[in-house]
């Protein structure tokens, strides 16, 4: 049924989440010794599998006219990861907490983030299985999870030395597009990163701080007002600011042969993609923060009219309508329509009429990342995409 590998499989986990990842072959081993036979799935070196998976699939389903493989006799199932797996090496110095202190009755602590890890100091079977390369080896604080609970404004109190980047490890069931809320203090000072670490129980989001920070912090409880969804706690990572983000610290990670992801954050709220005026019927002056369509030939889709149904001209613009359009230019500072986009109609084709605001259908790919497993898209973080899983179409 699978593929002698390297390929991928689909994992449905027991909370009936689905999610795809590579395996590095799979072997058939017999029964013996009381024990039953089966298929075993190797991993690759730095991928760990989640500990609540409920089943396993083929990409593609069952393939029944598939050539018979033949089947590995091995004498003994697959040993534990080598240490090579856990190597937990840093990207940059780790920075040293002076003082941590927190509004519970339970004791919490410095540890340096590696996997197989214990993330919780009252919940020693929760692990690390997943550390992307940008916090593997840097310093976070070990807390209670049961503490999750906690609503207090200033629960957690840290010192830091030098200034520093906060990273906020959130159960994705805490994030809006889950069904959760984020606390004020959440919401207002952090950035969703779009990336996860993977504890023994499930995904954790990775937030990042909008400024970096440096002294007496105080951070809030996970279940501060208006806080909901989250079941763990939240797992406070420091780096050092600036040394695993934006531009520099891409080019650094990059110079010691780790790649990551961790980049500036994009304070992008709605896109606000409203259509100034028509220079002529092939030419729309757009207002848009940025420019969110993609390069060349493509298409927007039409969310706001100008006309009730069945009134205005013949080539009347429609709600839903998906529209080709052949270029588009930024408009530069003291021209009318800055800061904004100018779209122009594809050949001789003219733009229908009473079009007052649009949406892109396709947005830009900045790098394709972890060996083809993970894109990064240039697009706005509030909702544009469903939160999977789900079907995108790609543009090579």
């Amino acid at each position: 049924a699978f593929e002698p590998g390297p390929s991928s499989l689909r994992l449905r986990l027991a909370n009936a989440q689905s999610f795809t990842y590579p395996y590095a072959f799979i072997a058939w081993y017999p029964a013996k010794d009381g024990l039953p036979g089966g298929l075993a799935v190797t991993a690759p070196d730095g991928v760990h599998y989640p500990s609540n998976v409920a089943y396993a699939g083929p990409m593609d389903g069952l393939k029944r006219n598939r050539p018979a493989e033949p089947p590995v006799r091995n004498e003994q199932w697959p040993k534990e990861p080598s240490p090579d797996h856990s190597r937990c090496t840093p990207v940059s110095a780790p920075v040293k907490i002076k003082v941590v202190e927190a509004m519970s009755e339970n004791a919490y602590a410095t540890g340096v983030m590696c996997v197989n890890k214990a993330a919780y100091e009252d919940k020693p079977d929760e692990v690390f299985r997943q550390v992307p390369d940008a916090l593997k080896g840097q310093t976070f604080v070990r807390g209670a999870n049961s503490d999750v609970k906690a609503t207090g404004a200033n629960f957690l109190a840290m010192q830091l030395a030098l200034p520093s980047d906060l990273f906020l490890l959130w159960d994705e069931r805490g994030l809006a597009k889950q069904g959760g809320k984020l606390p004020a203090w959440v919401d207002s000072g952090f950035v969703d990163t779009g990336s996860v670490v993977w504890l023994s129980g499930g995904p954790m989001a990775v937030l990042r701080s909008r400024m970096p920070v440096s002294g007496p912090v105080y951070l809030g409880g996970a279940s501060a007002f208006p806080g909901a969804g989250a079941v763990n706690n939240y797992i406070v990572v420091v780096a050092a600011a600036g040394a695993i983000s934006g531009d520099e610290g891409e080019a650094g990670a990059r110079g010691t042969g780790v790649d990551t992801w961790v980049k500036k954050p994009q304070q992008s709220g709605a896109l606000d993609l409203q259509v100034l005026l028509y220079k002529d019927n092939q030419n729309l002056v757009v207002r848009s923060s940025g420019n969110p369509f993609p390069k060349g030939r493509g298409y927007f889709r039409i969310t706001e009219v100008n006309f009730e149904p069945g009134e205005g001209p013949e080539n009347q613009a429609e709600v839903g309508q998906l529209v080709a359009f052949g270029e588009v230019f930024d408009i530069e500072p003291g021209f009318v329509g800055y800061p904004g986009v100018t779209i122009t109609a594809m050949g001789p084709n003219a733009f229908p009429a009473g079009i007052k605001s649009v949406e892109p259908t396709t947005f830009r790919v900045d790098a394709v990342r972890r060996g083809g497993m993970q894109l990064e898209v240039d697009a706005p973080q509030d909702g544009w995409f469903p939160p999977g899983p789900a079907t995108l179409n790609l543009i090579l």
